[in-house]
């Protein structure tokens, strides 16, 4: 090879760096220090002793992963940015700039993006976290779900065959963990009224004036912050402890209530963990979608009214706090505005992801343990939950109490007699009626999408033997539950029928 085209060769490459520099200096800057970086090299070695090697067990980008960190997609760099976004991008952990890593002499051999990949920032760590925490969570049923398929079948089971069976064992989970938590609702919403116990009202009115006292200071810093995330607990607890009894004790009796609120809270307990998790991410990532626009629209209108509205509390020491504010605002109007655009910002930011956080530990804390943290108001320990069936048992509807009291009889009273008693039976067989319910809809899933593979027992399939277990599971319950409740059933479809002895 000549030296022209030794030159011309070089004189190519760098005209393609230079093509995928960021701009002229930054290319002529890289050239300089390289040649610094080259001549630093060149060692005289008087006495020829051999020099040690250098240990390195970094692997160095090629040329391909520099073009990679240096090319920049201009059109993602136009994308305006939303508030959220520009917040979670202050502190990246990858370096993107027009110099490589090789051009410094001194870098972190052990940095985020080896460790965590590309483009790692906090809010890829907050969605990594979030899913390894939902993943957490789900170790359990996964492990049953891959006990059971692995130790029935001895082919190689399918994606679908461990999704149904694991489908299966949530709904089943959230059927026996539903039976704990309706009694702990039940007791907010129905007991604590007829007990008179009183249920701690979470109410921003409520922390304005205990701020005024000397057990709760924080509860200023908390509403200053965080005020318009905590609406959306107030609204939420206001509607289930006061709305939905209000309209329910018109109608429904005690039992219908308590299987009503059963029904709902399964249905919840499977679907709230993944909505929760899909919520919180795409909050995260500043997506688009109804509910995220609904919220930020009711935090941004709530900001709006909280500055044109004072609140009179009646509590001497906080109204006074109040006036005294709005006066320094009027007379500090530089300070007013720094003030309100901070905290605009911080609110707008982080309110709705806290308005998630504040409401899915407002539901986990009343759903486990509201009988223990009013422990002290009933003073029954575990006898609470007898007291909670006697209740249940006892609760009439105004509609019940009104037909008694006027001996008024019509067509409507009839119908809510007869669907009262067959929820009678539904209540006293709640869990048994639930998981029949689930087997059923489970073998008629499994006789669809569950695979053809061999099981442990060579005369049936996976399928086969699966849907032959639940089947003699559902032929124990159905007996169980209608020697119990046949005579309910028979009573009404007919008021004069007398149970034989």
């Amino acid at each position: 090879m000549n030296n022209n085209e030794s030159k011309n060769k070089i004189y190519k490459k760098k005209k393609k760096d230079k093509s995928n520099e960021i701009d002229f200096q930054t290319y002529h800057m890289k050239d300089k220090i390289k040649k610094v970086k080259k001549k630093s090299k060149v060692k005289e070695n008087y006495k020829n002793i051999e020099e040690f090697t250098t240990l390195n067990n970094i692997n160095e980008p090629n040329e391909n992963e520099n073009e990679k960190i240096n090319n920049i997609d201009n059109n993602s760099e136009m994308k305006e940015k939303t508030i959220l976004e520009k917040i979670l991008d202050i502190f990246p952990t990858s370096f993107k700039e027009g110099f490589d890593r090789d051009d410094y002499e001194g870098y972190d051999t052990v940095d985020n993006k080896e460790v965590l990949g590309d483009d790692v920032n906090i809010r890829e760590m907050m969605i990594r976290s979030i899913n390894n925490g939902y993943k957490s969570i789900n170790k359990f049923n996964d492990l049953i779900t891959r006990t059971i398929v692995d130790s029935l079948s001895t082919g190689e089971p399918k994606p679908q065959d461990y999704y149904l069976v694991q489908e299966s064992i949530s709904w089943i989970m959230s059927a026996l963990i539903s039976s704990y938590m309706v009694y702990n609702w039940y007791f907010l919403m129905f007991y604590s009224k007829d007990r008179d116990y009183d249920i701690v009202e979470i109410s921003r009115m409520k922390m304005l004036e205990n701020s005024s006292t000397d057990n709760h200071p924080e509860f200023q810093i908390l509403l200053f912050l965080f005020e318009f995330s905590i609406i959306f607990v107030e609204k939420i607890d206001y509607f289930l402890i006061h709305v939905i009894p209000s309209i329910t004790d018109k109608v429904f009796n005690g039992r219908m209530k308590f299987s009503l609120l059963y029904f709902g809270l399964i249905y919840i307990t499977k679907k709230s963990l993944k909505g929760l998790k899909d919520f919180l991410i795409n909050i995260i990532k500043a997506e688009n979608g109804f509910i995220i626009n609904i919220m930020y629209a009711i935090v941004a209108l709530s900001f709006v009214i909280s500055l044109l509205s004072v609140n009179i509390t009646g509590v001497t020491k906080v109204d006074v706090g109040t006036i005294m504010s709005s006066i320094s605002s009027i007379v500090n109007p530089l300070g007013t505005i720094i003030k309100t655009f901070f905290r605009l910002f911080f609110v707008m930011a982080t309110n709705v992801p806290f308005a998630g956080i504040f409401v899915t530990i407002y539901l986990f804390v009343y759903s486990m343990f509201s009988t223990l943290i009013y422990g002290n108001s009933h003073k029954k320990g575990f006898d609470i939950f007898e007291e909670i069936d006697k209740h249940v048992m006892n609760s009439k509807s105004e509609y019940e109490i009104n037909k008694e009291c006027s001996d008024y009889n019509n067509i409507f009273y009839e119908i809510i007699r007869i669907i009262n008693i067959f929820i009678d039976i539904c209540y006293n067989k709640l869990l048994p009626i639930v998981l029949l319910i689930i087997l059923i809809v489970s073998s008629i899933s499994f006789n669809s999408g569950l695979s053809d593979i061999n099981s442990i027992i060579p005369e049936f399939s996976f399928k086969s033997l699966t849907i032959i277990v639940f089947t003699m599971i559902i032929g124990i319950l159905v007996p169980y539950i209608y020697s119990s409740s046949s005579s309910r059933i028979m009573k009404a479809i007919n008021p004069e029928y007398q149970e034989k002895i």
